[in-house]
């Protein structure tokens, strides 16, 4: 049995409200049995030290860095597929439709906030340890929401977050004409979700079993069909044909 981190408790809810958690049941569904989560609750920066502490442990949707990837064991292939993460700004300025987080900061005197603890992929993750000072940092359980929230309560002027995820938590607010969503500049088109498993015995079992999972054809096919309704058309056209592009060159 794995102990998988996330915030999914199979003990109060019968489904899964995230895409990612939704898919990674459908792998775990194709394996039959063999791989068996007992879901544990966690914070974004106790779950990382989960896979150190724990050999039975395992994360999942996580973006993939050198660092990270020196930490603990990932799937040969992602599972999820985003859009990049944009800027999103609670502000009546006028800014442009890309803009970089040092000029968010030091141009436009925007306050940014973040979630400690989580990657926001290797790029964007190096222009905030560049300006680590001019940041907030939100910490615990929950964090990321909790931004979502301060955004809308003019606690904040800005977060990273995917817009997908924005928009699902608060569909009306994101309509406003003060809410608005920034390409970052100099971030990747698309992020990629991986299944993470403990540098340990029983984590080099999980991600095999995984592996050969994600090895069938029509598996990879559903997934790539999943993620047609999760976004709007354009990029739900490009997020799909990012996820094809994966599973070909592997």
């Amino acid at each position: 049995m794995i102990d998988l981190a996330s915030d999914f408790d199979p003990a109060k809810a019968n489904e899964p409200t995230d895409a990612a958690m939704v898919i990674l049941m459908k792998v775990q569904k194709a394996l039959d049995g063999k791989l068996i989560f007992n879901h544990i609750p966690a914070s974004r920066i106790r779950e990382w030290r989960e896979l150190d502490s724990h050999p039975t442990t395992c994360l999942y949707n996580k973006a993939k860095t050198p660092v990270r990837e020196k930490q603990a064991l990932y799937s040969k292939f992602p599972f999820t597929a985003f859009p990049a993460n944009r800027l999103i700004v609670h502000s009546n300025l006028s800014l442009p439709e890309s803009l970089s987080i040092d000029e968010l900061i030091t141009k436009y005197g925007l306050q940014l906030g973040v979630a400690k603890g989580r990657s926001y992929g290797e790029e964007i993750d190096l222009m905030l340890a560049k300006i680590k000072d001019h940041v907030f940092v939100n910490e615990g359980a929950n964090s990321a929401a909790r931004l979502r929230k301060m955004l809308l309560q003019d606690k904040l002027d800005a977060i990273i977050e995917y817009a997908p995820v924005f928009n699902y938590d608060h569909p009306h607010k994101s309509r406003q004409k003060d809410i608005t969503f920034h390409k970052i500049s100099g971030a990747p088109d698309a992020t990629f979700g991986y299944f993470v498993c403990s540098n340990s015995d029983v984590g080099k079992q999980a991600i095999t079993l995984f592996n050969q999972a994600m090895d069938d054809k029509q598996l990879q096919q559903d997934i790539i069909e999943f993620h047609q309704d999760l976004f709007f058309e354009q990029e739900s056209i490009f997020i799909r044909q990012s996820l094809r592009a994966q599973f070909l060159v592997q």
